[in-house]
This record gives C-alpha cells, sequence and structure tokens, in this order.
C-alpha cells in the first residue's frame, strides 16, 4: 500500500531555496508511507508496514487500522487508539471512490 496526503494549504516557496520556516511547513504539511500489508478481515484490522516515510524514524514500524466499508465506494480506516497524538482521541481517514 502507499498513502500520501497532502494540506492544500501549505505555503508555496518563495523561490527555489526555501527558508527553514518554509521547509518546516512542507514537511508538516504532508503524510506520506508505503509498505507491506497484513489483513485480518474477521478482526476488522489491518497492519501496514511501513517500508517508505517521510520521516526516517518511523521506517520498519507497524501501523494498526481499523477498517469499515460504508457502501461499495467508501473506506473508513481509524488509527488504533495507541498511536494517537496527545490529546487527539479519534483519528479517522474516509477514503470515497469517485466515479467519472
Amino acid at each position: 500500500m502507499c498513502a500520501t496526503i497532502m494540506n492544500p494549504d501549505r505555503p508555496a516557496w518563495r523561490s527555489r531555496r526555501p527558508d527553514d520556516g518554509e521547509v518546516r511547513a512542507a514537511f508538516e504539511g504532508l503524510v506520506a508511507y508505503c509498505g507491506t500489508y497484513d489483513l485480518h478481515a474477521a478482526e476488522g484490522f489491518v497492519v501496514h508496514h511501513v517500508d517508505v516515510e517521510k520521516s526516517p524514524a518511523s521506517v520498519g514500524i507497524a501501523r494498526k487500522r481499523w477498517f469499515r466499508f460504508e457502501g461499495p465506494n467508501r473506506l473508513t480506516l481509524r488509527v488504533d487508539p495507541p498511536e494517537n497524538a496527545a490529546g487527539i482521541v479519534e483519528s479517522v481517514l474516509e477514503w470515497e471512490r469517485v466515479s467519472r
């Protein structure tokens, strides 16, 4: 699996040589990782084994995501609660297939 999510409001760089603040905003405004996965369908979760990640410290970790299909075109992934950042109670991502 491979996921890339970008904050559409990340500020554009003023030049090809960004300053430290611009680099930080770009880094913080992007989620990106790829890897293999194990599906635990009966239990309702998938484990992503991170092989490529924006942050080098996260390469090699496993990320558990609870999943639910809502109709034929929507997949909801919920972050396993122990992975939530401090102060975050629930983190959910909804993927929807768009027809042309």
